[in-house]
């Protein structure tokens, strides 16, 4: 019975694989298949010991066929554990791993469970496929849709005024939510004058007004910002000087650690220089800088903006031949100056002088000859006169000075010095006051 045993087994085999053509379908099938395919497959039993794994896995995972198969995959995936909780019901499910390493892999994973004819469970199918370069995209365009979220609302926040100290404020707000400062500033260049305005510098908590200087004598951080034309961030040790003011109290000032200075360009031209800094030292990471220079783009138009209604305004207040307050300047600032002193019950004189026989000057001599005289008697009148005191051109040939806190003894004594500096002329003609 055994050689007939053997025979029919040995005939049953034949049949089977001739039939089915095992020797050949299979190998080709696999090699075809699983050795080249893009994604990483990875074959467990049932209990959850690697079979079988491709190039492609053994690339993603940092795996090694000889090494990996027969092992657990919680002895060679770290992963594992993690992921197992998500199919403990022998569920197909899918899930995203993120591989910690440098850089890193963010892999798509596919499980499904193997059943045999019996619908008996015999392992899992796990199917990797790289999604990092879609992670990274996707990533960036969140990043991006945030950014101009950010952008957008400091763009309303500093466009809502253009008064120059309200704009600077909001500005350091803006900023302050993008990255932490300690100390900041918007240092305005004027070009044709060579000289850095700062009107408004925040200080430990403090806003304070900031100082002027020509930028030849004294460049500083500020100079190398504008002759770099590009942003400077200097992470640690400082040595240079970065506050534009310096306080009586300097030796107890905390050290700046790390600053940002970006030029803020208008039509290719440097117009101010915003400065971030911080106590802590690389404070700023390269994401914040980014962002803020793009905020510096939106702030350079609002500031340019803000400095031409500046000077509109200014313009506007100003007598053009005689470079004082015209009546419009005498009527706004007088009305303060009035409140201020009703307010705190402190003194406050008004001078008022005219040009004698002015229009009979006119008429003799020009008018151009009669505007010569007018700058001239200014320019005696203002060297008498304090930075706080309001002259103003009250008509052709009237001028009103108002001294606040000065009574009428020291108010007559300024108008004496005037009577001294322009006496009446003995000529036919008399100029005098």
């Amino acid at each position: 019975m055994a050689p007939i045993s053997f025979s029919l087994t040995g005939i049953i085999l034949t049949f089977t694989i001739l039939k089915y053509q095992l020797l050949d379908l299979v190998p080709i099938a696999r090699d075809t298949l699983i050795e080249n395919m893009r994604d990483g497959v990875l074959v467990l039993d049932g209990k959850d010991r690697i079979v079988d794994i491709n190039p492609v896995a053994n690339k993603l995972l940092g795996l090694s066929s000889k090494d990996s198969i027969g092992q657990t995959a919680e002895s060679v995936l770290n992963f594992w554990p993690e992921i197992k909780k998500c199919f403990q019901d022998n569920h197909e499910t899918q899930i995203e791993v993120l591989l910690h390493q440098d850089p890193p892999l963010y892999l798509d994973l596919h499980v499904s469970p193997l059943y045999d004819r019996h619908k008996r469970f015999t392992g899992r199918l796990l199917v990797f496929r790289d999604i990092t370069e879609r992670r990274q995209a996707e990533t960036e365009l969140a990043r991006n849709v945030k950014e101009l979220k950010i952008i957008n609302r400091i763009s309303l926040a500093i466009t809502a005024g253009l008064e120059m100290e309200c704009l600077l404020k909001t500005l350091h707000e803006q900023c302050s939510q993008v990255a932490p400062i300690d100390i900041f500033y918007v240092a305005l260049y004027d070009p044709s004058s060579s000289l850095i305005n700062i009107p408004l510098y925040y200080d430990d908590g403090q806003y304070r007004a900031g100082a002027s200087r020509d930028i030849h004598d004294r460049p500083g951080i500020i100079g190398n910002v504008i002759q770099a034309h590009r942003t400077l961030y200097l992470q640690d040790n400082i040595k240079q000087i970065t506050r534009p003011l310096v306080r009586l109290d300097s030796e107890l000032e905390k050290p700046i650690k790390s600053y940002i200075g970006i030029p803020l360009t208008v039509r290719e031209r440097i117009i101010s220089v915003m400065s971030i800094q911080s106590h802590r030292p690389n404070a700023y990471s390269e994401e914040q800088v980014r962002l803020l220079e793009q905020i510096a783009i939106q702030a350079a138009i609002t500031i340019e903006n803000a400095r031409l209604y500046a000077e509109e305004q200014r313009l506007a207040i100003i007598d053009e031949l005689t470079n004082i307050y015209n009546y419009r300047g005498l009527m706004e600032l007088g009305a303060r100056e009035v409140e201020r002193t009703r307010r705190f019950n402190h003194p406050l004189s008004a001078l008022f002088f005219d040009i004698d026989n002015f229009r009979d000057f006119n008429n003799t001599y020009s008018h151009a000859i009669g505007n010569i005289v007018l700058q001239t008697v200014v320019q005696c009148c203002r060297a008498i006169l304090r930075s706080v005191d309001i002259f103003a051109r009250f008509g052709g040939d009237e001028f009103v000075a108002l001294l606040p806190e000065t009574n009428l003894a020291s108010a007559e004594v300024v108008a004496d010095d005037w009577l001294k500096r322009l006496p009446p002329p003995k000529s036919p003609h008399p100029t005098g006051i």
